[in-house]
């Protein structure tokens, strides 16, 4: 019985041991990058830029309409975005914007408004 033990164990081919192999440095590559992350360096509070990507004019009013993007790890809530032309002010409030992505929202003016002269700026934000 000894002997036929010893012929199975002899039997297996070097391939599998290299996949096996390569397929434990794997697991255990992962399993050090999650546990990195998770205990490794705090994440990087929001971090907001807002831009103009489209302007139309409207029956009442002059639409524009701008993306969000934040550049932190950690997510943003209650987003207030702000845009100034002249004398007339919009604003917009987007519940989330998570992190490393962006967001779009729509601000209207009353009157016609180039984008040229619009600054738009990011109020406030609360972090969940």
């Amino acid at each position: 019985m000894a002997r036929t033990r010893r012929k199975a164990h002899q039997s297996i081919p070097a391939i599998e041991w290299v996949a096996g192999g390569a397929g434990l440095a794997i697991v255990l590559a992962t399993l050090g990058f999650i546990g990195f992350e998770a205990f490794g360096t705090e994440p990087a509070p929001p971090d907001l830029h807002v831009t103009i990507s489209d302007s139309t004019a409207r029956s009442r009013g002059h639409a524009v309409e701008v993306i969000v993007r934040n550049d932190g790890q950690r997510a943003a809530a209650s987003v207030v975005v702000e845009g100034v032309s002249g004398g007339a002010r919009a604003e917009a409030h987007l519940d989330y914007v998570a992190g490393m992505s962006e967001s779009t929202a729509t601000l209207v003016f009353p009157a016609a408004a180039e984008p040229a002269s619009i600054d738009v700026h990011v109020i406030g934000y609360t972090t969940p």
